[in-house]
């Protein structure tokens, strides 16, 4: 695919992809939860 590139930030990046996404039955607090589990370690990854 597409290298993802975003000039206006530095260090590292990525894109979480689910692929085939989420069962519809699949609880949301699950889903939540999956959600911040990757914005709690981007936020990790940008601060080094």
């Amino acid at each position: 695919g597409t290298p993802h590139t975003d000039t206006t930030q530095t260090g590292p990046t990525h894109i979480f992809n689910l692929g085939h996404g989420i069962s519809q039955y699949t609880p949301p607090e699950h889903v939540t939860a999956l959600v911040e589990a990757v914005h709690s370690h981007s936020r990790k990854l940008r601060q080094g």
